[in-house]
């Protein structure tokens, strides 16, 4: 639904005029402001000849007046402890986790880890829950603990109650005891261990802790006819703040923004008008992490299957994963559309919703088992029969016809659907067995910067990949291809391109001009167990194949 969506989408050019101000006082310094309304209306402003006529009327109009200053006082409250879902969220959010990932670290917390003279400890409850809900001896150990540790100030008065509909079998997501802080017991956990239980330890303490106070400063600016707004946020009191790091403004430049010193009537220096194309955006690609949300909020699976209805996905190659997002193959579109042909009622959204509903019915002793079941098998089985006596015409519905001659017996080639995607076969199967790869390129999360349209991984004459405009010829914007995982180098956040040598190997390199930082072997995103470099490599060889980290050296024998 999302791919079609993003298919149908068209994008719309926008512009926006941002402007660099400065009050008159000699000391203030510069801020910047967006011009959002023209004769009391909301300015739009479709082209660049529109964007040129408005910078050249608010020129005209300086300097600019304070109309108005406005503070407001915000408490933001903390978030309740983790969940399954959002467990997942926040870890592939903050610590690049695929969902299985962090099931099976959590799963090892649960069980227990050696701490020293103490033996095998359950860090962590239960890690398949969705109930909020925290049991009062933890949450009077959590506020004991900072209380002395934070102040009197800092502890917190919320109490978390389950949404309605949550199973609520087990209690939250949260350290098994307090005490146990991730400093104390860092040296007998595994670096991913540590990670994933300092995130549920750090969001159970600061969801026991008291709310943050802010302040955010809205300001209106006359310019004639125009009308500019700006607004910054800060921090009067950091509550949970002090240990659960997150954006406190409505975007990243409010955080960054300060604002000297106004009041109304104020005359506003423009420094500078700088006139911004922007074009809108398609619905994002989910992640693990939003797939998650988007299951969860629709009333798909339960907290023990979220992470494997995305694995079976991945498992199966209806989707894979591109700079953490995951992009639809071929194979799923085509297994997609047709199971939404044969099982329109199954493959709906509400349907699975309704069926976990009536589940949770016949636990309750609400609804007969028997007859639920009926309901469902009797239709669905007419169906699956009549479908099966179609197979052999849906299998030919889905062959193709290439275009050209087999080079082995003269048969026309075709494509085919295989297990991974499509492939190109003669005709003349099983007589004639000649095969051969389809490449089909692959489109982009992205927009080109120089006219919008689609970008697209392509092969070079050498088999190499870039990264181009799909309106080409028109457009001849062109980059290298990015594995969209980062340089292993700690004092780097560079990111490793795929490039290809003038006798054609390929090698990754990163991006950053001032790291020559540079690989022979595929990189991994898998991090490394002792340094924790990010990123790892393999290398295959006639022995078998080693995943290696190319900074400390560390090695491991691969299936």
């Amino acid at each position: 639904k999302r791919d079609n969506e993003r298919e149908k989408f068209v994008p719309k050019e926008y512009w926006t005029l941002e402007l660099l101000l400065r009050a008159a006082t000699a000391k203030s310094k510069s801020f910047p402001a967006r011009i959002t309304e023209y004769k009391n209306k909301k300015l739009e402003i479709p082209n660049k000849q529109e964007a040129q006529r408005h910078t050249a009327n608010v020129k005209k109009n300086v300097p600019s007046v304070v109309k108005s200053v406005e503070k407001k006082e915000i408490n933001k409250n903390p978030f309740p402890p983790f969940i399954t879902s959002s467990l997942q969220m926040e870890a592939s959010r903050k610590l690049r986790f695929s969902s299985r990932k962090t099931m099976q670290i959590a799963q090892q917390l649960y069980e227990g880890i050696e701490i020293g003279e103490k033996g095998p400890v359950g860090l962590i409850t239960y890690m398949r829950t969705d109930s909020v809900r925290v049991a009062d001896i933890a949450r009077n150990s959590a506020r004991k603990f900072i209380r002395e540790n934070y102040g009197q100030k800092y502890v917190g008065k919320i109490v978390y109650r389950s949404k309605r509909g949550a199973q609520d079998a087990h209690e939250a997501i949260r350290p098994t005891f307090v005490q146990n802080t991730p400093k104390d017991i860092k040296q007998f956990l595994s670096i991913d261990q540590y990670r994933l239980y300092e995130l549920i330890w750090r969001r159970f303490i600061a969801s026991q802790m008291s709310s943050a106070k802010l302040e955010r400063t809205s300001v209106k600016l006359a310019a004639g006819d125009y009308l500019a707004e700006t607004s910054a946020t800060r921090v009067l009191f950091d509550g949970f703040l002090k240990i659960w790091k997150m954006q406190i403004a409505e975007d990243k430049q409010e955080e960054k923004i300060k604002l000297p010193p106004l009041k109304k009537g104020d005359e506003i220096a423009l420094k500078e008008i700088k006139p911004e194309q922007h074009f809108t955006k398609p619905p994002a690609r989910y992640s693990e992490g939003t797939l998650v949300r988007e299951l969860e909020a629709q009333g798909i699976g339960r907290p023990s299957t979220y992470s494997q209805i995305i694995s079976t996905l991945l498992d199966r190659k209806y989707v894979h994963l591109k700079n953490r997002r995951l992009f639809i193959t071929e194979l799923g579109k085509e297994v997609n559309s047709l199971l939404q042909k044969m099982f329109p009622d199954v493959f709906e959204e509400k349907f699975t919703a309704k069926l976990e509903e009536e589940l949770d019915e016949i636990e309750k002793g609400e609804k007969d088992w028997q007859k639920v079941l009926k309901q469902f098998y009797v239709p669905f089985s007419k169906k699956l029969e009549k479908i099966q006596q179609k197979r052999d015409d849906i299998k030919k519905g889905l062959i193709e016809d290439a275009g050209r001659n087999c080079p082995q017996c003269g048969s026309p080639l075709v494509i085919r659907w295989g297990r991974y995607g499509k492939f190109i076969a003669c005709s003349n199967f099983p007589k004639c067995k000649y095969t051969e790869p389809l490449e089909e390129e692959e489109e982009l999360d992205e927009k080109c910067p120089q006219c919008g349209g689609e970008l697209k991984i392509k092969r070079n004459r050498r088999g190499g990949k870039f990264i181009a405009c799909s309106n080409y010829p028109k457009c001849k914007y062109s980059r290298p291809y990015s594995t969209g995982l980062k340089c292993p180098r700690e004092d780097c956040d560079g990111e490793l391109l795929e490039l290809m040598s003038k006798k054609g190997k390929t090698f990754y390199a990163c991006q950053r001009d001032d790291c020559k930082f540079v690989a022979f072997d595929e990189p991994s995103e898998k991090s490394c167990p002792e340094c924790g470099a990010e990123t790892t490599f393999i290398r295959t060889t006639k022995k078998g194949t080693t995943r290696y980290c190319a900074i400390c050296k560390w090695k491991e024998k691969s299936e």
